[in-house]
């Protein structure tokens, strides 16, 4: 009985530590329009994600943004838990999906954006 309350009690997410340090922007794709941008390595567009819950943005090298993140899990239509990111608490989170060496942030239905990204060696 104590099991299944630590179990249902959790709402946070264990994140891989995988999801930890520099991913490189390499492709921005969705909307209505169809909208596909894509990027070459070494484009200088770099997320960092810290395990103690702070990101960084860098653009041409240069830090665009900062500030903390925080990843839940959320259901989807099936019961299972879905992977969603929000950004400097905020209340809207994007979906979250991590696959060996690509991050993908953001959906690409409707009029939402996705960015793909892949891991950068440390």
């Amino acid at each position: 009985m104590l099991a299944t309350c630590l179990l249902l009690g959790c709402k946070k997410e264990h994140v891989s530590a995988g999801l930890f340090g520099k991913w490189e922007l390499r492709k921005v794709y969705g909307g209505i329009a169809g909208f596909d941008s894509t990027y070459n390595a070494g484009n200088g567009r770099i997320l960092q994600l810290g395990s103690d819950s702070t990101y960084t943005q860098f653009q041409g090298g240069k830090m665009s943004r900062q500030g903390t993140y925080q990843v839940t899990k959320q259901a989807n239509v099936n019961g299972d838990g879905d992977s969603y990111i929000s950004f400097d608490h905020n209340d809207y989170s994007q979906p979250l999906k991590l696959a060996g060496t690509t991050l993908t942030i953001g959906v690409d239905v409707t009029d939402q954006i996705a960015s793909q990204y892949q891991k950068l060696p440390d």
